[in-house]
């Protein structure tokens, strides 16, 4: 009987220990969140909701969708902190969570306390007008902003972004200021332009590709270098072509991320399911529709991770030229 006892405590204590592997290796068994820390409308949530349908089949359960807007994506960062780093929470990123970083925006670092999984996309930044705006070229508003500082309003996300990196390199450069605007929601800054309540918007091409298409907004200068010889942006002069060099390396990505100490075998379920999706005929025609193609998207996770260091490298020095933060 004792012996029997024995095998029973034995039996016990081993499936204890053996009950995070089995976890691990059931993933996903429950609903997966995937967390957009802004607003519907913009360039994560377009991507996110767009791949969604093909994650749930892959992963074989239902995915929701949770948009956490504010604080330059400090609460959705925090949103996510707090979750188990079980994987069944997946992040989506974009330099926005290098740059909360530098502004020290949470009690923590995002690029300490998350792993890089996996980027999907390096998209293009494009001041946007309406199709009745002011402007009809992006010199003629410089022109207009040099005799009227302050009186040209543009919308960005919020300050301390991307965008608000990359506006406000453009006006300096152009020895412009401009009158920033933040709202959050991608819908709502489209919507403001076009009803000419504010004269300019800052906005990924892939997030506004529908509302070019519709003659409802018009691009006025794109952030690189030289200019995009294919599409509907082949027209539209680059910032490099103005003298305004170097606001390419400010542009956006969208990734993946978890919280740190998730398994492995759960990283790697992952950056498999969303290689899997980035290499789909569908994802590659949805991609080349959008301006997506124009700079190469995939990355793993090491070299995704190598990315996040040079960012934080450069828009720290963005930020310091413009004031915003202090030089280390």
């Amino acid at each position: 009987m004792k012996i029997l006892k024995n095998v029973c405590y034995s039996i016990a204590a081993l499936s204890v220990f053996m009950a995070p592997a089995l976890a691990q290796d059931k993933f996903p068994s429950r609903t997966i969140e995937i967390v957009v820390p802004s607003g519907a409308g913009g360039g994560q949530d377009t991507l996110v909701r767009m791949i969604q349908p093909q994650l749930e089949k892959d992963l074989g359960v239902s995915i929701r969708v949770t948009n956490v807007s504010g604080g330059a994506h400090s609460k959705g960062i925090i949103y996510s902190h707090n979750a188990e780093a079980d994987g069944h929470l997946i992040h989506c990123e974009s330099p926005s969570g290098i740059i909360a970083d530098i502004f020290k925006k949470m009690p923590f670092r995002f690029t300490e306390e998350f792993v890089p999984v996996a980027r999907m996309q390096a998209d293009i930044g494009v001041l946007w007008t309406g199709s009745k705006g002011k402007f009809n070229s992006v010199q003629e508003m410089i022109d207009f902003a040099k005799k009227n500082p302050g009186k040209v309003t543009v919308a960005i996300a919020s300050p301390g972004g991307v965008d608000d990196a990359g506006v406000g390199y453009f006006a300096k450069a152009a020895g412009i200021q401009l009158a920033i605007v933040p709202v959050e929601s991608g819908g709502e800054r489209m919507a403001s332009v076009i009803a000419n309540h504010i004269d300019m918007m800052y906005e990924e091409a892939s997030a506004v590709g529908d509302m070019m298409k519709s003659g409802n907004l018009r691009p006025l200068v794109v952030f690189r270098d030289d200019r995009i010889q294919v599409g509907e942006l082949k027209d539209t002069p680059a910032a490099g072509e103005l003298g305004l060099k170097g606001l390419g390396a400010l542009g956006t990505w969208r990734g993946f991320a978890v919280k740190k100490g998730t398994p492995q075998p759960v990283i790697d379920r992952w950056v498999a399911a969303f290689k899997k999706i980035y290499d789909t005929p569908e994802y590659q025609n949805y991609a080349k529709e959008n301006g997506l193609d124009l700079n190469p998207g995939w990355m793993g996770p090491e070299e995704f991770g190598k990315l996040w260091k040079d960012n934080e490298a450069t828009f720290r020095e963005v930020f310091v030229e413009l004031g915003r933060v202090k030089p280390e």
